[in-house]
């Protein structure tokens, strides 16, 4: 989006434009400016929603593949519980918590496995 005046641009983007050139007011700074980093708020802004996507990937003993999606990592941490029965010692069950497609957490036979763990088993996920 390109402003053609100063009054067009929202509250929102206006702080991340004086946080950013250190300015005290928005009209210290030419349009042009203005326009480039307005450009790299919403740049950032569409990053930043991309993090807000988990998922829980649940791998029944039979094979089949549940995916669920989650707006944040407490709800998605509650329905990991959910599927365990909120019992951390329960079997049968594979899990997978990604944020953006990385692995976050995961479970197997009765073990909370951590990223420095999960990639070894997530290949059977994907897909």
């Amino acid at each position: 989006m390109r402003y053609t005046d100063y009054s067009e641009i929202p509250a929102k983007v206006r702080r991340f434009i004086l946080d950013e050139s250190g300015a005290r007011r928005v009209k210290q700074i030419s349009l042009a400016e203005c326009n480039e980093l307005a450009a790299d708020y919403f740049e950032y802004e569409a990053e930043c929603a991309e993090l807000k996507k988990f998922e829980l990937r649940v791998q029944e003993k039979n094979g089949k593949v549940i995916v669920t999606n989650h707006q944040s990592l407490q709800d998605a941490l509650v329905a990991f519980d959910r599927e365990i029965d909120y019992n951390i010692g329960s079997r049968g069950k594979t899990m997978v918590i990604t944020q953006a497609g990385r692995p976050m957490r995961g479970y197997q036979n009765g073990k909370v496995i951590f990223p420095s763990t999960i990639y070894e088993g997530l290949s059977r996920f994907r897909g």
